[in-house]
């Protein structure tokens, strides 16, 4: 921890409703889950986050298509067997 985060998190400790601290070399803002972040800290953070959202709506989309597939190849298996004239109950 630095000098100045060690700053803001004995201030914070006086007053909790602190929720930013400047100093002439940047910026600190208090998050509830992770502490005290600086603004580059708190960018990086939502890109992992955007890039983590990114990664899932991607996966969920193609988890979506295989469905959509396999239930078109069920279609075109109940209507090959109904072509045929078996009774889908009978199998």
């Amino acid at each position: 921890m630095s000098t100045i985060s060690g700053l803001a998190v004995k201030w914070r400790g006086a007053c909790k409703t602190l929720r930013r601290v400047s100093f002439p070399n940047g910026t600190w803002v208090h998050n509830q889950r992770y502490g005290w972040l600086t603004l580059n800290d708190m960018e990086r953070l939502l890109m992992e986050r955007e890039k983590a959202l990114q990664e899932r709506e991607a996966k969920e989309r193609a988890l979506y298509e295989e469905q959509r597939a396999l239930e078109d190849q069920g279609r075109r298996l109940e209507t090959q067997i109904r072509s045929i004239g078996v009774d889908r109950d009978a199998l």
